[in-house]
């Protein structure tokens, strides 16, 4: 979520026909795009603390480019790195290190 205990957590994407970049909503009244966590393994059908995994928006459509999460270094002086998408499922290696996420256990 946006506000810090309001629930939700929906993300957008600047394009939404094609997902590039991944954003953030300020406000938990509009309505982003679903999303699919995928473990690093598998043969593993739960995400656990502390794992890799993938995450891709949910769409259907066809596009020209992956919708799988990865991060990316930012041309942008004031922003080091930007979530977009583009990135590769699964296949876990040094290639691929950019499209890896954490759930961590916070506290």
């Amino acid at each position: 979520s946006a506000i810090w205990g309001a629930g939700g957590g929906d993300v957008s994407a600047t394009n939404k026909t094609c997902p590039d970049d991944v954003i953030q909503y300020s406000s938990d009244q509009l309505q982003g795009l679903p999303v699919t966590f995928s473990p690093a393994s598998s043969e593993d059908d739960v995400i656990r603390v502390s794992t890799d995994l993938n995450i891709k928006f949910s769409i259907k459509k066809a596009c020209d480019h992956s919708s799988v999460w990865k991060i990316q270094k930012s041309s942008n002086s004031e922003v080091q790195w930007f979530v977009t998408t583009g990135g590769e499922e699964g296949n876990p290696g040094v290639d691929t290190l950019t499209n890896w996420f954490k759930i961590e256990k916070a506290g």
